[in-house]
């Protein structure tokens, strides 16, 4: 859909009162304020869902980011593999080929974090996957 890139003449009132903000991301829209003085708490609700997923969602991936590659780092891709051996684990990161390891997803994480016997010492960061699985999982369903 297109964006008005400034309030039409008769919105131009309106928006000059700052009751109508303008926005790159979403145009035209009536103030948060104006939408509770009207009583339109689904309209609010689903501003409040935004800016949740504005805020959370970076974080949440930034974590996914870290636990990926740290533990790429310390393994290699093999990390991701189910039933990887703690032998094979242990022999350290590969330079060969293998699955996009910053791609993986945070069910995927939590699901190796949880059953390989060979990251039994990173099940540290089981806790903090968990929880920004289920935040993600909240925001997106």
């Amino acid at each position: 859909m297109d964006r008005p890139s400034s309030p039409t003449p008769t919105a131009r009132a309106v928006w000059s009162r700052g009751a109508l903000p303008l926005t790159p991301e979403y145009g035209l829209e009536l103030h948060s304020a104006a939408l509770a003085l009207l009583g339109d708490e689904e309209e609010i609700a689903h501003r409040l869902w935004r800016a949740r997923v504005v805020l959370l969602l970076p974080l949440v991936d930034r974590l996914r980011l870290e636990v990926c590659g740290g533990l790429t780092h310390r393994y290699g891709a093999r990390w991701q593999c189910a039933g990887a051996s703690p032998e094979l684990l242990a022999a350290g990161p590969d330079d060969g080929p293998g699955a996009d390891s910053l791609g993986v997803d945070l069910g995927r994480v939590e699901s190796v974090l949880r059953s390989e016997h060979g990251l039994q010492h990173e099940r540290r960061w089981l806790p903090a996957v968990s929880a920004a699985r289920q935040i993600r999982n909240s925001l997106a369903h």
